[in-house]
């Protein structure tokens, strides 16, 4: 990045980045494979698809050695598999929604650390809009966690999935500036696959049909390639309170899609919490200062 305001960029990546993001469950429909076999291609095809890109602009030559610096890298990897792990398994032990609901509970985790840890600032229009997008969410969620689906080894699993999220942000705001966003990509994606290695034992080679490829490489493409290099990018220029609040993007576009795509109901209070993300949103935009 090498405009006058890089984080009004970072802004846009954010947007474009958790946008892609959305549309995962559009994918994952059309698949008929286990959801081992899309972490897969998400991470592997999506690194690959990095190291094509990296080819093709000459930009290869800019992925620094590993340094003692970038250690926190390695736990960026871990990060990402964690999340993916314990958010499947949030999954199967309780509620869709629930799982969803303790997910995003990850932007207000990464927040705290930061201010107390990364003594980054925060203002109270910041506070604001964090919390009303997290009230948006909760509208489009359209859940009640005073009711039933939840049991205590899901709630921990979900739980584990906000951390490791949270995590994965706040390290990447922890990484030293003088590594470059290719080389924060590279590794990575490098130790998010070496982690998820485990995943190979369940490959069969039957589920690789001619339409589940397509739609996996298609997840490779946009989910992993795309929207992680525009994601870990955006980090790095955003505060971890901006972030969070574009963060809720996703959630809203997911069920915009539902409703457009599927069919899906869309209530009035949904519409009511779509509003307040993308107030919030557009306000932080707007509302930011040149670095």
């Amino acid at each position: 990045m090498t405009p006058r305001n890089p984080r009004i960029l970072a802004y846009s990546y954010a947007i474009v980045g958790v946008s892609i993001m959305a549309g995962l469950g559009v994918f994952v429909k059309q698949i008929n494979a286990p959801v081992s076999l899309i972490v897969l291609a998400r991470f592997y095809l999506g690194f690959l698809f990095f190291l094509i890109y990296l080819l093709i602009t000459r930009k290869i030559q800019l992925i620094q050695p590993f340094q003692k610096s970038f250690l926190p890298l390695i736990l960026g990897g871990l990060s990402w598999a964690g999340l993916m792990f314990s958010y499947t398994q949030a999954i199967l032990f309780t509620s869709l929604s629930y799982a969803v609901f303790l997910l995003y509970l990850a932007p207000f985790i990464a927040t705290a650390i930061a201010f107390f840890w990364l003594k980054e600032k925060l203002t109270l229009s910041q506070s604001l809009a964090l919390i009303i997008a997290f009230l948006g969410f909760i509208f489009i969620l359209d859940f009640d966690p005073t009711q039933g689906g939840q049991n205590l080894i899901g709630s921990l699993w979900g739980l584990l999935s906000a951390l490791a999220y949270a995590s994965f942000v706040i390290i990447n705001r922890k990484i030293p500036n003088h590594c470059l966003s290719q080389t924060r990509i590279f590794y990575q994606f490098l130790f998010t696959n070496l982690f998820l290695l485990p995943l190979w034992l369940e490959f069969k080679l039957q589920f690789l049909t001619l339409s589940n490829t397509f739609w996996l490489v298609g997840v490779g493409f946009f989910h992993g390639f795309l929207a992680i290099t525009l994601m870990i990018t955006a980090v790095r220029y955003l505060k971890t309170s901006e972030y969070g609040v574009i963060s809720y993007v996703e959630p809203l576009l997911a069920a915009l899609l539902g409703f457009l795509l599927y069919r899906e109901s869309l209530s009035l209070l949904q519409a009511i919490g779509g509003l307040l993300i993308l107030g919030c949103g557009v306000s932080q935009v707007f509302l930011t200062k040149p670095s």
